[in-house]
């Protein structure tokens, strides 16, 4: 279809541009224009597979096809360095021949198998359609990994797109889509400029906001909602605490090592341990020893929400061994945000804006006219509300995954303590870094959990508060975490700090919005 195809390959080469295909593969299977591809540099192959001969020949009515295809991908799969991915799109016509792909493919053991849920749009619902029931599609596609896998297939050389990731516990792993294929843009023929991808065909029903396995999950097509509904997910549901309590511990039955700490004081030791059922005995341990957040309560309060004012650092000075220090590391981790935050300028958005904590920081830019401000919120507070009903922000009173953002609109975004808050982490950053522009910034600060000593006094009104009671957060990601997720986007990292057992509990990542190895933005970001 494209005769030019060899003179495009041209192009990128000389624009140093990884030049791949999105294809069928049957022009491949021709020896002379693959060399003349290679020789250009191709890097990238993602071929379309249907089925078994009968099968793919019958979906794509071409016979012969799938004689090409598949001596395309024995090609491909030998050359050193060409990332191969052959893509099943699964239909009806071939749900039940997913095994049958996956032992077709046995030889080939470079090539990634991707299965991809049929989007029912076009032909596909044309009459009875093609697309089948969304948990027998995901059914077969189980089946075929599980099948795979028992014929000495790597697990990791599967991948999944469309489905929802509690249909199968191997699915968050193996989501196989643009961003795990570093396709960060795409321009449509009708467009003047390249966008970060949206998925905006992608949807999750309102029970899955909030699931506790959805951080990394795409949902489904919004079609698949509307053909099939949605009572094939199976979301789980509920929040996480964001911190435990240490009190001393009884003898003789004192916890495992892993639970309990000693406090030095006077020359005096003291014994405490924790019971909670919130953290396991391994991520107790990484609070304590690894990230060092375990503070002592100097106050009488049942909840801890003055860090600074109620809460001592606590050293560890040998092994499970602690003593309190002077100082407030928290007011040293408020000082790094604020120092950015001096320096944000024209259109901003405030993820999570609360009462406006940073209120006075902005309030000369606003009147100066060097900033705008739009606030969202599910719970606002009244100050916000005020300042909105007074037409000096723009506050939307909604989460952040429904809020009317414009896409390319904002200089600045800020998401400072409501990551952990949000209810779809997907969908959240898919439209944040969509509002962006390209070389803004985007600011995400929050904390991780922490343990707090406290004395035998306060157990029984502890003890007293009902399960659950304050519990907003969804996950207690780290900067690595949140990094690790965020970095599927086109955003470059300018500044970081992590949590360590000399810090407070808060970290912070700033980005910047370019394509990969772009230079937008000349502006270097240093921590004060």
């Amino acid at each position: 279809m494209r005769p030019d195809l060899v003179d495009l390959a041209d192009h990128c080469r000389r624009r140093d541009v990884p030049f791949g295909l999105i294809t069928n593969g049957r022009m491949l299977s021709y020896k002379p224009l693959l060399s003349k591809l290679l020789a250009r540099g191709l890097e990238y192959t993602y071929v379309s597979l249907h089925g078994t001969e009968q099968v793919h020949d019958s979906i794509t009515r071409a016979p012969g096809s799938f004689a090409q295809t598949m001596e395309a991908l024995k090609v491909l799969d030998g050359i050193s360095g060409l990332e191969v991915t052959c893509n099943v799109v699964v239909v009806k016509q071939n749900v039940d021949h997913l095994k049958a792909i996956v032992s077709s493919m046995t030889d080939l053991r470079r090539t990634s198998l991707k299965f991809s849920n049929v989007e029912p749009r076009g032909r596909a619902i044309d009459g009875e359609g093609v697309a089948p029931q969304p948990e027998t599609a995901a059914a077969g596609v189980s089946d075929a990994i599980s099948f795979g896998i028992a014929n000495g297939r790597p697990q990791d050389s599967f991948g999944v797109d469309g489905f929802p990731h509690c249909l199968d516990p191997r699915f968050p792993s193996l989501q196989s889509d643009f961003f795990t294929h570093r396709i960060v843009g795409i321009r449509e023929v009708d467009e003047e400029q390249f966008y970060p991808i949206d998925y905006a065909n992608m949807s999750k029903p309102d029970a899955c906001r909030g699931c506790l396995i959805g951080d990394d999950c795409r949902g489904c097509w919004s079609a698949t909602w509307e053909r099939f509904g949605a009572d094939f997910i199976k979301p789980v549901a509920g929040g996480v605490s964001n911190s435990f309590n240490y009190f001393p511990a009884a003898a003789p039955k004192t916890p495992p090592e892993s639970r309990t700490l000693r406090v030095l004081s006077d020359g005096k030791e003291a014994v405490y341990a924790t019971d909670t059922g919130d953290f396991s005995d391994a991520e107790v341990s990484r609070i304590r020893d690894g990230l060092g957040q375990v503070y002592l309560q100097i106050d009488e309060a049942e909840f801890v929400n003055d860090f600074a004012g109620q809460l001592r650092k606590l050293k560890r000075v040998g092994p499970g061994t602690f003593e309190a220090i002077e100082g407030d590391p928290f007011s040293q981790a408020e000082a790094e945000v604020k120092g950015i935050l001096k320096k944000v300028t024209g259109n901003t958005l405030d993820v999570g804006c609360g009462e406006t904590r940073y209120r006075g920081l902005f309030e000369e830019k606003l009147q100066a006219g060097e900033m705008t401000y739009a606030g969202v919120d599910p719970s606002p507070g009244e100050q916000v509300r005020e300042l909105a009903d007074a037409g000096r922000i723009t506050l939307w009173d909604t989460g952040i995954e429904s809020a009317p953002l414009e896409r390319g609109s904002f200089d600045w975004i800020l998401v400072l303590r409501s990551h952990n808050h949000l209810l779809d982490l997907w969908t959240a950053y898919s439209k944040l870094v969509g509002s962006l522009k390209w070389g803004g910034l985007l600011m995400v600060v929050d904390n991780v959990a922490f343990g707090v000593v406290r004395q035998a006094a306060f157990k029984e009104r502890v003890d007293a508060i009902p399960a659950g009671a304050g519990i907003e957060h969804l996950r207690n990601d780290t900067a690595a975490e949140a990094h690790r997720f965020l970095r599927s986007f086109p955003l470059r990292l300018e500044a970081r700090r992590d949590v360590t057992p000399a810090t407070a509990n808060q970290w912070l990542l700033l980005y910047r919005k370019v394509w990969p190895n772009g230079q937008q933005g000349k502006d270097t970001f240093r921590i004060d």
